[in-house]
Parts: structure tokens; sequence; C-alpha cells
């Protein structure tokens, strides 16, 4: 549970740790973009750096995570991993399908936000 008083960099940091086990003091933010809402809440996108991560061997807090893996920049911009789903609110929202793991609803939608201000003509 987040403290009222935490921002939103803070929040990022701590439930980075309690999440997936990545110390703090591993973690350099580098930014924040502007919060989404979601069904009432409200989800701001930060950006940092944790270092190079081999998934097995993270600490998820299986109570939060179900499933953690990391995939390079360059699958995302082969235009055959992603594909477009409308949700019933005429939602139009990316979808990367990529060896096996499906990104999509808010979390796909912050990756092509991500991914558009960083690769700018690498990504379409």
């Amino acid at each position: 549970m987040s403290d009222i008083n935490e921002t939103a960099e803070e929040t990022a940091i701590r439930e980075t740790e309690e999440e997936i086990g990545i110390s703090r003091n591993n973690i350099k933010i580098y930014g924040c973009g502007s919060p989404i809402e979601r069904e009432g809440v409200l989800i701001t996108p930060i950006v940092g750096y944790i270092g190079i991560i081999e998934p097995e061997n993270l600490n998820i807090n299986e109570k939060e995570v179900q499933h953690a893996f990391a995939l390079p920049l360059a699958k995302f911009c082969e235009s055959n991993n992603c594909r477009y789903t409308k949700f019933r609110n005429n939602y139009i929202l990316p979808v990367f399908l990529i060896d096996g793991y499906r990104i999509w609803g808010v979390t796909g939608y912050i990756t092509h936000i991500f991914l558009k201000c960083l690769l700018d003509d690498s990504y379409t």
C-alpha cells in the first residue's frame, strides 16, 4: 500500500523492490510520463534503469507478480510482433505478441508510448 506522501517515483522504487526484489540502491530514475487513468485509478509511467537483469534471478513476490520476463527492444520494432485490439469502450490499443508473451492493455499502451519516444523512426 502506498504512502499518501510518496511521489510517483518513490512509489515505483518501492514497488520494484517489493514485487521483483531489485534493491532501491540499484534503481536510477530518469523521469516520468503523464498520468493515465484506468478504471478510476491514476497510473504514472516511470522510466528508469535497473541494470542487466536475468528474470530467473529475481525475487518475485508471487502475490503481486504472475511472471517476469525480458525482451530485447529490437523485437518491439518488428512489425509482425505488434497487433491491435479494440475494446468494448471503442479504445484501440497495441498488443505485442513476442516469443510467446502477450503485452497488452495499459501495459501495452505504456510500452507503445515509451517506444515511440525512445526509438522515434525505428519504431512504427
